[in-house]
């Protein structure tokens, strides 16, 4: 049975104060976490994963309390909670209660893999909770399943904030939430398929004629060869099983393209 993850995207769009002023222009922590938050769900349902968002990306905030006891009534495997620090500090951590076994182990490997794909720590990487000291975070502490929360970089850091707001976003954002999918796979036993791979294997992938993994492309394409609509040269190469899914998609628009213009 596929694993439930709750994907907790920080804060709201109506929450005070949690941002940075840059250059005059405020940036709200929301925003970010939201876009990754959002990146993360699709990585994590491209493995195979059910993902629930406790905060809707890009909306007013939903209180802890709330998100916690619905993460609690649903049974969800794992809360894993993502937003960016503040404060004059550099660099990214994991929080997890101390009591929790997995949750530890979980934020060690954000740490490890946060480290590998080229972030620098903050205070070597991994903060438990405890109640009366400042780790003492809600969604860590009232969760029933393992949970962590991850700061992914300082917004009021020169050389973060590029990265979390300025002209590094792009890039930054989509390592966040890739190495967050590789910690949650690994967690779970699933091995992690960086995108690009999944799309290169599949742009190079031949195609074979049977029913089982390109049956409608193939009837068409058989059908069309029939009707002399398909080049013979191209036709024998079909046939022959030397054609990429590509190479089919190029041809069918093709022709119909030429349909169209007539």
């Amino acid at each position: 049975m596929a694993k439930t993850i709750a994907v907790d995207i920080g804060h709201g769009t109506d929450t005070s104060g949690k941002g940075v002023t840059h250059g005059g222009q405020f940036y709200a922590e929301h925003s970010f976490n939201s876009d990754v938050g959002l990146r993360l769900q699709a990585e994590l349902e491209r493995h195979g994963f059910r993902v629930w968002l406790p905060q809707p990306a890009n909306s007013a905030e939903v209180g802890l309390s709330e998100r916690t006891t619905k993460a609690n009534d649903r049974g969800i495997d794992l809360f894993w909670s993502i937003h960016a620090n503040a404060g004059g500090g550099s660099g990214v951590c994991a929080f997890y209660w101390n009591t929790s076994t997995a949750g530890r182990q979980l934020a060690e490997a954000f740490a490890k893999e946060m480290q590998a794909a080229g972030f620098a720590l903050h205070g070597g990487g991994t903060h438990a909770g405890e109640r009366g000291k400042w780790t003492n975070l809600h969604v860590t502490r009232e969760t029933a399943m393992p949970a962590v929360l991850a700061e992914n970089g300082f917004m009021d850091n020169a050389q973060d904030f590029e990265g979390i707001f300025g002209s590094d976003r792009e890039s930054y954002r989509q390592r966040v939430a890739e190495t967050h999918a590789k910690v949650i796979c690994g967690h779970f036993g699933v091995a992690y398929k960086p995108a690009s791979a999944e799309s290169s294997a599949k742009e190079g992938e031949y195609m074979e004629l049977n029913e089982t993994r390109h049956g409608r492309q193939v009837d068409i394409l058989e059908q069309l060869a029939e009707k002399g609509l398909i080049h013979e040269k191209h036709a024998a190469e079909m046939k022959a099983g030397e054609w990429r899914q590509a190479d089919a998609i190029y041809v069918l628009y093709e022709i119909y393209a030429r349909e169209l213009l007539k």
